[in-house]
Parts: structure tokens; sequence; C-alpha cells
């Protein structure tokens, strides 16, 4: 077969087109003659070798697991950084636990600044007074001692709650009155991640004093009608800014616990 011819067929020898019986006349040419043969190879070398359909099956899945992979841990990096991001919010923002009359207990405590040694004072509460003690109250021995009477709040079935209060003294139509605001509150991340307690693990209690003296300063209090309100609310913080008739007005959207003079 001459070159020219051989030369000719070559684009078809190279892609497997040529017939039997060309095809061997082709290859015993380029297998004698240098300049064809050198034509051929340059001719296979510039065409790309096909991958068998198995190959590519292989390489599809592996590029399909990858991205696959990939994804799962882009997902996973922007979920950790939303979590990290919503962390302050879910553990700072309190919820207004719900006003549950059977788990309020009030009761009045009647108290004497009796003196004690090696205290100069000590409030006794009145109840509880030993009997010698009783004894010379009775007598009339401390008829000087200054007198008050707290207001003792027992809450139970707020479990891992904060408890806050913020009271006023108002004048409503010539009268003093005290108005006393409390509200029970549970962070959000306790109320989706913590369990339930029982109901005796969550008891707790304060006093509200007559007066509104939380610090106990000895000093002489006129008893005068108070008045106290649970009132669902994150915080009591925003009551510190409102006028008188804004702050007593926020009753109506409480519930009256108790009301007495202190």
């Amino acid at each position: 077969m001459k070159c020219y011819i051989v030369r000719d067929l070559l684009p078809r020898y190279v892609d497997c087109l040529t017939g039997k019986e060309a095809s061997g006349e082709i290859k015993a040419h380029l297998e004698v003659c240098e300049a064809c043969h050198t034509i051929y190879e340059q001719m296979a070398a510039d065409i790309p070798k096909e991958q068998s359909l198995e190959e590519k099956k292989i390489d599809f899945f592996k590029k399909l697991k990858t991205r696959l992979r990939w994804q799962q841990g882009f997902t996973a990096l922007v979920t950790s950084l939303i979590l990290l991001a919503f962390l302050p919010f879910f553990k700072y923002w309190h919820i207004p636990v719900p006003y549950d009359q059977g788990h309020i207990a009030v009761g009045v405590r009647h108290t004497a600044a009796i003196p004690e040694p090696p205290y100069k004072t000590m409030w006794s509460d009145l109840d509880l007074l030993d009997f010698e003690t009783t004894r010379a109250f009775l007598a009339g021995e401390y008829e000087d001692c200054e007198r008050r009477d707290f207001v003792e709040l027992q809450y139970s079935g707020f479990d891992n709650t904060h408890i806050e209060k913020y009271g006023r003294t108002i004048d409503r139509n010539g009268e003093t009155v005290d108005i006393v605001y409390f509200c029970a509150t549970r962070e959000l991340w306790d109320m989706l991640f913590s369990g339930e307690r029982s109901q005796e693990e969550r008891r707790g209690g304060w006093t509200i004093l007559g007066n509104l003296d939380d610090n106990l300063v000895y000093r002489a209090y006129t008893p005068r009608l108070t008045e106290i309100y649970y009132l669902p609310m994150r915080s009591t913080g925003r009551l510190a800014g409102l006028s008188d008739e804004a702050f007593e007005a926020e009753k109506e959207k409480g519930v009256l616990v108790w009301s007495g003079v202190i």
C-alpha cells in the first residue's frame, strides 16, 4: 500500500473505522515506513483516551461523594455558627411564668426589734419567741420596741425561676398606698433543654416589708395600705420609668395576691 493512500486512511484507522483487510495492510505498512508511523503516532496522541462506562460511573460516584461530604460539612458549620449566635438569646431571654394561685402561699409576720445580746436589736417574730422573751413581752417590757409587719410569700411549682419585685408609694385620692409588683420567669434555654423536677423540689420565698423597706433599716414607719400584684412580664425593670398613674394602671394586667395594712 502506497504512503499517500495510507496517510489518507490514517484518520479512519486511528478511529478504528477501517475494515479488517485494510487495517491489516495499514498496520503492515506502518511497521516498515518510519515516516507514516511518525504521522500515525502524532494522530493517536492528539485523540484523548475515552473512559470506559464503568470508569465513568466510578468517577461520577467519587465526585458525588466528595460533594456530599463538603455539603454536610458546610451545613454543620453553618448550623454551629447559628447556634452560637443564638446562644445568648436562649440563655438570657426570659419567659414569664403564668400565675397559679395554688403555688402561692401568703402570710403576715408580726415582728418587733427586741434587744438580744450581743446584738443591739434583733427583728424577732412574735409568734416564735422563746418562753422567757414571751413572758417579758406580755409583761410589757418591750412596749417601746419598734414593731413591724412583713408579708411573706412562699411559692412552689416554679422550676429554675427568677423572681423580681418592684414597689412604689403612690397617692390615691389623698391616701398613701404602697403597690408592689412581682413576676416569675424562666430562661428559654431552661424551658427547652432542662427536665422538670418534682414539685417538692421547686420551692422558694421572700418577704415584702412594710413601707417597701428591703434593708430592714431601723427607723419608724407608718403602717399603711399595701397591695401586692403578680404581673406576668419578663422583667420589672421598665416599671421604674413609668409615671405614678401609669405605674398604678399596670395592676389591670396583673393578679391581686394580697392586700392589707402593713
